[in-house]
């Protein structure tokens, strides 16, 4: 669960249904910050929701995104991974 997702086809089956099996219910995304400078774009993020052990999740993520052109070339994300592996796996 907690690995790297690598390519369009893994990011796009995690997007679509990964993330609804985990964050069950009560889903709630605040957009706090967003830096640009060049290519590089900084995104930090909360999400709190209602996972499938009926656990509430309330992390804080900090996304570094690597732009070519107008694609995403790399993204680097950051969160508490103890928090979610308490909340999530247990």
């Amino acid at each position: 669960m907690f690995s790297e997702i690598i390519g369009r086809e893994a990011i796009t089956q995690f997007i679509t249904s990964g993330f609804r099996k985990i964050f069950q219910q009560d889903v709630q995304s605040e957009f706090r910050n967003l830096y640009a400078d060049g290519n590089t774009v900084i995104l930090e993020w909360r999400l709190q929701a209602r996972v499938a052990n009926g656990k509430l999740y309330d992390n804080d993520y900090c996304f570094i995104i690597e732009l070519e052109g107008e694609r995403i070339r790399r993204l680097r994300e950051y969160m508490d991974t103890q928090r979610a592996k308490d909340v999530i796996l247990s």
